[in-house]
């Protein structure tokens, strides 16, 4: 078993998977004398903590983040804005929820086996946790039961790049960067230019895809814009390869031939549908000549064989000035996170767990993160918002900007593990006094320390025999097809058998 400390007796471990349920069921017959707290994540582990407790007094519950509670929440959001107006059952995300039943919303999902199934893991709990105070309201609502601690998420930041590697590095992604983009734009971008970038699922309305796109059409409307600026849309969609016109235009270094004044680097399966591309026209984006703003779409992964980058998305992501995350449903948010930690200014807003969290933790900041304030009806004051802190960075002189990149790795700094991890040592705390109060139930106390005389018992007398079956030569063949399992579920053979003897 994974995590199995002899000498501290801690075993913590996740269980994520649907597996967790037979998991579940099976480890309370194996872990007695091997755990004292058993830490589990998000999925489907109510059998483990509804039957474990009551047999393994000695071990401590510990659930976080139930997965359903965000399922219905961005199902809720879809609902919303497939019917263009907000559901009655929707949920307020930056307020406590209200008229959503958890139990109701589940059925309607066909997501009750999940929901029941974290509900009573929740409730049943030792120390029940979240990773921020926008999903502790949803659990309050959807599994009623009130979050113990919130457990914001830590970063670690070992493969962060450091002093030269740090800069040998930011320089060959911002070149590789603004190569591309000039082939796509078709024009010689300036070192001056501002490397913008989004990423994460695609979810168009969930990460504020769409706030985003308008804000960049705001600007480049403007006209106000004197700088050149290029907006990344690292988001893997359906894509069948990277286009091997620009693919050979990298390689050769020769202009990129294309006359759709297409934003993408792949080849995206049905784009007259796709909506990042339907936003990016609706706000006449399509990189012409005298756009300030420039669009390059990424449909496909970072992992370093993508046929146009190659390269890792930290690799990649170090080579922005800034990154955009305006997320209408969010969590946590880890990748705000990360670019802070790389040095790399960024925006999120109220309705991201992070960046609420960096508002009540971190105090006053300049230009290291940008926070919008978003809600159900304030759209087009989001895309103000996130316009305006587009345009702030974009109009920092050197200096200012180099400040702004300083106090984005000092915000980082505050979620390291080694600054969060007193929440779980709280958690762990609670789980423990609870189990240990349960001990007591289930002890004897008139039971004797030991048994003074020994059991008799008969050893058993065993005996060895052997029967030869003894099969008529014409029915010989019978033997080959009892032996294969296989007639267990063939049909033909299982009538063949069925007609020698029905009962048998």
């Amino acid at each position: 078993i994974r995590g199995n400390h002899t000498n501290s007796r801690l075993l913590l471990e996740c269980v994520e998977q649907p597996e967790g349920v037979l998991q579940g069921y099976v480890y309370p017959k194996v872990l007695t004398g091997h755990a004292e707290i058993r830490g589990f994540g998000q999925i489907l582990i109510g059998r483990f903590l509804g039957n474990g407790q009551r047999h393994i007094v000695g071990l401590c519950g510990f659930e976080t983040t139930p997965v359903v509670n965000l399922e219905i929440g961005r199902r809720l959001l879809r609902r919303r804005f497939g019917v263009g107006h907000l559901s009655p059952v929707a949920v307020s995300v930056d307020s406590e929820p209200v008229n959503v039943a958890g139990d109701d919303q589940s059925n309607d999902f066909n997501v009750s086996s999940k929901q029941s199934l974290e509900k009573l893991s929740a409730q049943n709990a030792d120390a029940f946790t979240t990773v921020s105070t926008l999903t502790s309201k949803e659990c309050k609502q959807f599994l009623k039961k009130e979050v113990d601690v919130v457990t914001p998420n830590g970063f670690e930041d070992s493969f962060v790049p450091q002093g030269k590697e740090f800069d040998k590095k930011r320089k060959a992604a911002r070149e590789l960067l603004l190569k591309v983009a000039g082939k796509i734009t078709g024009e010689e971008l300036g070192e001056d230019t501002l490397l913008l970038a989004t990423s994460g699922r695609y979810e168009f309305r969930n990460k504020g895809l769409d706030v985003f796109t308008d804000a960049l059409g705001k600007i480049n409307k403007s006209g106000e814009m004197k700088r050149d600026i290029v907006a990344f849309y690292l988001i893997p969609a359906h894509h069948y390869g990277p286009i091997q016109n620009l693919r050979r235009a990298l390689e050769e270094d020769t202009p990129f031939m294309d006359d759709s004044n297409s934003c993408l680097t792949h080849n995206l399966h049905s784009p007259e549908h796709d909506p990042i591309l339907g936003k990016v026209m609706e706000n006449e984006l399509q990189n012409k000549e005298g756009n300030r703003v420039k669009i390059v779409y990424v449909p496909s992964y970072l992992h370093g064989d993508d046929g146009v980058f190659n390269l890792p998305y930290f690799d990649l992501l170090i080579g922005f000035d800034l990154t955009v995350f305006a997320s209408y449903y969010e969590p946590w948010g880890y990748t705000p996170l990360e670019s802070l930690a790389f040095k790399i200014p960024t925006v999120t807003t109220t309705l991201a767990g992070f960046g609420l969290w960096v508002k009540d933790e971190y105090g006053e900041v300049e230009h290291g993160i940008s926070v919008v304030e978003r809600d159900d009806d304030n759209y087009k004051e989001t895309v103000d918002g996130i316009a305006e802190a587009i345009s702030t960075i974009a109009l920092l002189d050197e200096k200012a900007y180099q400040k702004a990149r300083d106090e984005a790795w000092e915000i980082s700094r505050i979620a390291e593990w080694k600054n969060l991890v007193d929440n779980y040592l709280k958690a762990y705390d609670i789980a423990i006094s609870k189990a240990q109060r349960r001990t007591k139930l289930y002890v004897d106390m008139e039971r004797p320390e030991f048994i003074s005389s020994q059991i008799a018992a008969d050893k058993p007398n065993w005996k060895k025999f052997i029967v030869n079956e003894n099969i008529p030569p014409k029915l010989s063949k019978l033997e080959q097809i009892y032996s294969n399992l296989y007639w267990s579920w063939n049909v033909k053979a299982t009538e063949l058998f069925q007609s020698i003897d029905p009962e048998l």
